[in-house]
């Protein structure tokens, strides 16, 4: 039987997201960042519940002649996952996770866009140390729900995702406490 220690009932989980990217191409711009963080709670042991929150902002800039000028979005989003680990070895464990969320932002006073996603994603994580992990995953089964709404009018978009996305991996730290 391999033990972690970080994976034992009680431990705390945290990790977080940092990105930032910059567009132009002489006839307009765009910028955007975002950061998010998440923490759980491990309520036995290799299952931990937890909590993420995110920000996001992304301004774009276009050349007048097209008559647009510049647009700006902040957007915020909150959610819950549950992740089942694996033990391998005692550097190397694959995960199960599931995953629920939901982004929401009102680029002007008379317009919203939301989304809700529900996705379950296999991974793995290798234990640089007891506290630190390197963890990658892909999506293998996920929903998405997407509402814009412009003053009275909306338009929802409803999309259903199933197989591995090797195009879109996801590549993260987590500290255990």
């Amino acid at each position: 039987m391999i033990a972690n220690a970080q994976l034992q009932e009680g431990s705390i989980l945290a990790t977080g997201g940092l990105n930032f990217s910059s567009t132009s191409d002489g006839n307009a711009y765009s910028n955007s960042f975002g950061i998010s963080l998440t923490g759980g709670y491990f309520i036995q042991d290799n299952f931990v519940v937890g909590l993420s929150l995110s920000y996001g902002s992304a301004s774009v800039s276009i050349n007048d002649d097209f008559g647009m000028g510049d647009m700006s979005n902040d957007a915020f989003g909150i959610g819950a996952f549950a992740r089942y680990y694996i033990p391998y070895t005692d550097k190397f464990s694959f995960f199960g996770q599931a995953g629920l969320a939901g982004v929401f932002s009102s680029p002007d006073e008379n317009s919203s866009i939301n989304n809700f996603s529900f996705e379950l994603a296999p991974g793995f994580a290798y234990f640089f140390t007891d506290r630190i992990a390197l963890n990658f995953s892909v999506g293998l089964i996920g929903f998405t729900s997407q509402t814009v709404s412009l003053g009275d009018n909306s338009n929802s978009v409803n999309t259903i995702n199933f197989g591995v996305d090797l195009l879109s991996p996801r590549l993260g730290f987590s500290v255990f406490f």
